[in-house]
């Protein structure tokens, strides 16, 4: 995967807590700045506190409906659509996630 450069380093640590939302909305939050992800199609998601649950259909999981990922693991997802990644936390307490964005190409 070829990596994003991602608007500033905290951009790279996301919080996400009991109301789901989006990929892009979780980076933004962080950033503090917008963010353009068009063309992206790959990104690593690792659990560094907490596990959370996602999908990248475009529907909203909870915190038992989805895939879900424990603390210390991690999602690698390559051509996807990251508009419809879609992320809550699946415990009690908020998820740390480190977010690593980047596009991949057919070989």
């Amino acid at each position: 995967m070829q990596v994003y450069k991602l608007p500033n380093a905290a951009a790279h640590i996301i919080t996400v807590s009991s109301t789901a939302g989006s990929l892009q909305s979780f980076i933004e939050a962080a950033a503090s700045a917008g963010v353009d992800l068009t063309g992206q199609n790959g990104v690593d998601l690792i659990a560094r506190t907490n596990g959370y649950t996602f999908l990248d259909d475009g529907n909203t999981p909870t915190a038992t409906n989805g895939y879900q990922i424990a603390q210390g693991s991690s999602a690698q997802l390559r051509g996807v659509d990251l508009s419809n990644i879609q992320l809550i936390r699946s415990g009690g307490s908020d998820a740390i996630i480190e977010v690593r964005v980047g596009k991949t190409y057919a070989v």
